[in-house]
């Protein structure tokens, strides 16, 4: 058996995304805002995960959160990927975000041996809010990003990465985590 897998950090709360989020629903159906709910910081994507594997997951896991202590990172900015051309996602950025940057790049070099391939972007530390599904909600979505480029939007501690499923439904994904690993 497999499942569709990647590794995070979930928010403990996400409701002071509440007015980006409520502005990204007015845009229309080109645009797909992510739920409150289940946003989080996707560290490692890991698409068609084999059950048998998960044992060495969270030991990669385990190794990536080594020595690092339970931190503060805040929610600051929104912008759009890719910078150039039509946007694709929407996102809110992260300051003080090097430790994920760490625990990132420590996934990359551990899940090498368990057939996971590295990425080829560097990783850059953001939560997706919303993804375009349609070319013709792009300029909707720079603008609801333009007037939040300097909105802060909160600070959450990061406690534990997950090793988490997703489902996905029309309604749109559905998460569960798999194992959870705190940080030391």
């Amino acid at each position: 058996m497999s499942f569709r897998g990647f590794i995070s950090v979930d928010l403990e709360t996400a409701a002071s995304l509440r007015y980006i989020h409520n502005d990204l629903n007015s845009v229309g159906p080109g645009l797909k805002p992510v739920e409150p709910s289940i946003v989080h910081i996707t560290l490692k994507f890991l698409g068609d995960t084999r059950e048998e594997k998960v044992q060495g997951i969270v030991a990669s896991m385990r190794d990536a959160v080594s020595g690092i202590a339970p931190f503060r990172i805040a929610l600051r900015g929104a912008g759009v990927f890719p910078p150039r051309g039509p946007a694709r996602v929407v996102w809110v950025g992260i300051e003080n975000g090097e430790l994920l940057a760490t625990m990132a790049a420590r996934l990359e070099d551990g899940l090498v041996k368990f057939g996971f391939a590295k990425e080829s972007r560097p990783f850059k530390s953001h939560l997706t809010v919303a993804r375009v599904k349609d070319i013709s909600a792009s300029a909707n979505a720079v603008a609801v990003a333009h007037k939040y480029r300097d909105h802060e939007f909160g600070e959450f501690e990061v406690r534990a990465i997950r090793l988490k499923k997703s489902v996905l439904t029309p309604k749109g994904p559905i998460y569960s985590t798999v194992e959870e690993v705190p940080l030391a």
